[in-house]
């Protein structure tokens, strides 16, 4: 549908594009008519993902190294001209307890999570600016909310990067330029399947969510299309939980619960 939709002649960037989350928010983007270069380490997995669309022109580098942001960006303008939604989206998970948490997956967890999607958003700023309505859009994990234990580098991360992002709100406002995060739940990925294919654990997460069900990735590239829309000019600074009722501590226990 490029050149029609919500997005009609705009340039996005989207990391982690070749699976889960990011995967589903390029094909959504493309969708409703923006031209997207989709970022992953993994270029046959994303042209797996993407080799049917014409409007996605895939880019393999790793939002980790330290001049990954500066080559995405220059792709980026090179190929369109332009940016006009950044959406960083590529993320690693890895449970480790507190007590055994080493420099390495720290600075792993961090380099992925944090420092590489600030850097990106840092250099995409100068093309943003010039955009009619810059757009940026982080994922971040419900985890900000509610965390549970092996989680700690992770969390921190997240915390980390819905900070970043309150500011890119502040500071970048003045310039046409929005940028929130989505925190998504428990939601059905390449990086989640391993956990919930244990029965006891899927039925844990459903008893905890208002939905009784955990999430689509779809579902969040939905929330990313309507914070990536030239519409959507006056929400900013915010931190947007998808995640199906999850954050609000479901307790169906208490009086006049309904068990149907």
């Amino acid at each position: 549908m490029s050149g029609a939709g919500r997005l009609a002649g705009r340039a996005a960037i989207v990391t982690g594009a070749s699976s889960g989350m990011g995967r589903a928010i390029a094909a959504l983007f493309a969708d409703e008519g923006a031209r997207v270069l989709a970022v992953s380490r993994d270029a046959d997995a994303l042209a797996a993902a993407h080799g049917g669309r014409a409007a996605v022109i895939p880019f393999a580098a790793d939002v980790a190294a330290p001049d990954a942001a500066g080559k995405i960006v220059d792709a980026a303008t090179g190929a369109f001209d332009g940016i006009d939604i950044l959406v960083n989206a590529a993320g690693l998970f890895e449970m480790v307890p507190v007590e055994r948490i080493d420099r390495d997956h720290w600075d792993r967890t961090f380099a992925t999570n944090v420092t590489g999607p600030a850097r990106l958003c840092v250099e995409a700023i100068p093309a943003l600016k010039r955009s009619a309505a810059g757009r940026i859009v982080n994922i971040g994990s419900v985890c900000v909310r509610l965390t549970q234990a092996g989680m700690g580098a992770y969390n921190a991360s997240k915390h980390a990067l819905t900070g970043f992002t309150l500011n890119l709100a502040v500071e970048l406002g003045p310039h046409g330029i929005t940028a929130n995060i989505v925190q998504p739940g428990t939601i059905l990925t390449g990086m989640t399947r391993p956990i919930v294919q244990d029965p006891a654990i899927l039925a844990y997460f459903e008893s905890k969510t208002a939905m009784r069900r955990i999430g689509q990735a779809d579902e969040i590239a939905h929330a990313a299309l309507y914070l990536a829309d030239p519409h959507a000019g006056y929400t900013t600074g915010q931190i947007i939980h998808v995640d199906g009722g999850y954050s609000v501590g479901v307790n169906d226990t208490g009086l006049g619960a309904d068990h149907g």
